[in-house]
């Protein structure tokens, strides 16, 4: 019983910061592109060699957009893992919504961890347009960060399609009883 109460209550913790995330990862996002220079500048010149120190609107806009998929693909992913921890405050602990909310959550990580380098190569060529012929330029980059994301959205999809198996069987033994 106890175990029961803390899932509930830590599910609850979950959902509320899951719903931060969600309305918090946009917001910031936009913030960085267009009201903090600073910190936009020098995540920028990180990768890449700009020649100025202004980007113009449309620049903005455009790598604003472009860093907006990877991160709505993760603001829907969060959005499904609030679901799962829903269910778990509810105490139901396996089945069917339970699996189809972790499936979803570890597919969409996945998706972002594929669409997250590839925003940042186009954000790349982006922000680099302006600069002179023969200095724009196309980075590719992989850290180890997105490594990691891979692995555990891996993770992920494994515990799900073992879920999934496991409720079936749960439902066939069921149905001999």
């Amino acid at each position: 019983m106890q175990n029961y109460q803390r899932i509930q209550r830590i599910s609850r913790f979950m959902q509320h910061f899951c719903t931060f995330l969600i309305w918090f990862l946009p917001l910031l996002i936009i913030s960085i592109w267009f009201v903090f220079d600073d910190l936009l500048f020098a995540l920028v010149k990180e990768t890449v060699a700009i020649k100025s120190d202004h980007f113009s609107f449309t620049a903005r806009l455009l790598a604003c957009l472009v860093n907006l998929v990877p991160v709505g693909l993760l603001v829907y992913g969060l959005s499904r893992l609030r679901d799962l921890f829903r269910l778990y405050q509810a105490s139901q602990i396996f089945g069917q919504e339970n699996t189809q909310a972790l499936l979803s959550f570890a597919r969409l990580l996945f998706a972002y961890a594929i669409a997250k380098p590839i925003a940042s190569a186009v954000i790349s060529v982006i922000v680099t347009f302006n600069n002179p012929p023969g200095e724009r330029q196309l980075v590719l980059t992989l850290s180890s960060n997105d490594l990691g994301v891979f692995f555990i959205s891996a993770v992920f999809l494994i515990i799900a399609w073992v879920m999934a198996e496991a409720h079936k069987l749960a439902q066939d033994n069921a149905q001999i009883v």
